[in-house]
């Protein structure tokens, strides 16, 4: 009795032959079978090349082989070899056609995550931490329950507030308003900006680092708020006093 599949190996990988006479869903059956049963044969430590014989197929029908393959196997399959060259270069369109909806899916789904971290009422609420190149903005204040990564940007009209560390940039009162404060957990921006004014981070005054209004030592680990006075920013650590004299 004839064989309607057979699966042997050429220079390049495997050659899948499929009898013509023959309803494609059979074949499909036989041949996963078949890859199941063999699975432990093939050693190819390198991607390898599928060639397909015997009978021509839809590139919906080579997609669907290659997947069953793939959660049979091992195999890496990186090039298709089939006689007709014209359905080869219609396989890979179609493999980057494919790519391409996983992609705008991926884009969707992080979208989604992104509004349902963001919620504005007063201010904004964020939770989680921002990478560099992220950023978020706020018409008015913005809480961020995480960190501020180095190359991230988080700005509001109105204050800033991050419940983590502070190491990206942080800009409040964009509109101009030198009465925002910005206040992190950790306090160490590449550069903050409140009002007007901008200050970088230094621990050399005469660099433009911020000012301090006292001369002992802040460690980095304290809660810490920063704000305007007589033209210049100013850090310090989160008071009772603090907050009183910036309320008169």
């Amino acid at each position: 009795m004839s064989q309607s599949v057979m699966i042997k190996g050429n220079k390049h990988g495997l050659t899948l032959w499929l009898d013509p006479s023959l309803e494609y869903d059979q074949l499909y059956e036989e041949a996963m079978k078949k890859f199941q049963v063999s699975a432990s044969f093939f050693n190819f430590a390198k991607p390898i090349a599928l060639k397909f014989e015997g009978r021509n197929l839809e590139h919906e029908q080579i997609s669907e082989i290659l997947d069953g393959i793939s959660e049979r196997t091992s195999l890496q399959i990186a090039y298709i070899i089939d006689e007709d060259s014209a359905i080869e270069t219609k396989f890979q369109q179609l493999m980057a056609e494919k790519e391409a909806e996983k992609e705008e899916l991926l884009k969707k789904q992080q979208e989604e995550e992104w509004k349902k971290n963001q919620k504005s009422e007063d201010g904004m609420f964020y939770r989680g931490t921002l990478r560099s190149g992220q950023s978020v903005q706020s018409d008015s204040s913005v809480v961020i329950l995480g960190d501020v990564n180095p190359g991230a940007t988080v700005s509001a009209n109105g204050n800033v507030v991050v419940l983590g560390a502070l190491k990206g940039y942080a800009y409040a009162g964009t509109e101009g308003n030198d009465e925002a404060v910005i206040v992190a957990l950790e306090m160490k921006p590449m550069q903050i900006r409140i009002g007007n004014q901008i200050a970088r981070n230094s621990d050399e005054e005469a660099k433009g680092g911020f000012l301090k209004k006292k001369k002992k030592k802040i460690e980095n680990t304290e809660p810490q708020m920063a704000f305007v006075e007589n033209g210049h920013i100013y850090v310090e650590p989160i008071s009772k006093s603090l907050i009183h004299e910036l309320m008169i």
